[in-house]
């Protein structure tokens, strides 16, 4: 078997670091859960053959979760960004400034680096640049970033994991929705957002049991976080509704955020990631405050923060409905 040590590519280390994880974190799941893991073998595999770049599925048949390589780099790139940038705000927090700019940093450079070469994965899967910051490096906001990435994926591992759990009955309704051609009803609909959020909220439970102190209670928790950030960074043109399967992505990222149990530091530090994530989705979909949200308002809070960025994501959401097909 191969060792941490010895891995030089980045997609390896970061498919072997989960997969170490979830092997590790099975004894902490409820016994229930354990039992159908062992007895129908639940395994994760990496699809080594795709260019693409897709989410991680799950195979209901084989009892696979299949990860893909470009998902993994684009994740830990964002994991990177968010990260990076969420530390130096609260490490400049204390400076009498409305708006913190950090162009002038030549780490915050780098970080925007990998996080704009993250973003062409949703392109298609690339050789990962020698003269960029890797999963493999040393340095500690790359260490960092591969444990998020852990923590991130966890959590979508345990949400499909919910699905094989949860919803192996229903195989016949999910080929039938996704069959060429068919038209969902309304309850169809509703019936398939609300295996979404059952997944949502078991995957929370999961991440939630195998929690072994209070660092690694935040570490999940801001995966969890992440996790949905990268759904929503990662939208094809901007597109964060749902469609015809899913919840908005929006709108699960806040549900799952209003059940994280932490302290008030930990929150805080959560919520100042969500925020940094929320406005760089606006920035890269050329969405910004308007005369109705000006620049210059003062935000005393991540709450009244939150409600601004809230009601810009909504626009544009409602702009989609008036100019385009609703997503399949």
């Amino acid at each position: 078997m191969i060792t941490q040590e010895l891995v030089t590519d980045p997609y390896e280390r970061l498919y072997n670091n989960l997969k170490r994880s979830f092997e590790s974190d099975a004894d902490g799941l409820p016994p229930l859960t354990i039992k159908y893991i062992r007895e129908n073998k639940i395994s994760i595999g990496i699809d080594s053959y795709s260019q693409n770049f897709a989410f991680p599925n799950v195979n209901l048949l084989t009892k696979t979760i299949m990860v893909n390589q470009a998902y993994l780099g684009f994740v830990w790139c964002c994991s990177y960004f968010l990260l990076g940038v969420s530390i130096l705000a609260t490490e400049t927090s204390n400076e009498n400034v409305q708006v913190l700019k950090f162009d002038h940093r030549d780490d915050y450079v780098e970080m925007k680096k990998v996080f704009n070469w993250g973003q062409s994965l949703v392109s298609g899967l690339k050789v990962w640049p020698k003269d960029m910051v890797s999963p493999v490096d040393e340095l500690a906001l790359a260490i960092q970033a591969n444990a998020l990435t852990t923590y991130t994926l966890s959590y979508v591992l345990y949400h499909e994991l919910a699905h094989l759990i949860l919803h192996s009955n229903s195989l016949e309704f999910i080929k039938m929705v996704k069959s060429e051609g068919y038209k969902m009803s309304h309850e169809d609909r509703r019936r398939s957002r609300n295996m979404e959020l059952q997944a949502d909220d078991f995957a929370l439970m999961c991440i939630t049991r195998t929690n072994k102190n209070t660092d690694q209670a935040f570490g999940r928790f801001l995966g969890a976080i992440v996790a949905h950030l990268t759904s929503i960074l990662s939208a094809h043109n901007g597109d964060v509704r749902g469609g015809k399967m899913h919840p908005d992505s929006d709108e699960r990222l806040k549900r799952i955020t209003k059940q994280c149990n932490l302290s008030d530091d930990d929150r805080m530090f959560l919520n100042l990631t969500k925020g940094i994530g929320l406005q760089l989705y606006l920035a890269i979909n050329d969405v910004f405050f308007t005369d109705a949200i000006p620049l210059s308002t003062i935000h005393n809070d991540f709450d009244s923060l939150e409600l601004d960025i809230s009601r810009l994501i909504d626009d544009l959401k409602g702009r989609y409905n008036l100019y385009s097909k609703p997503r399949q």
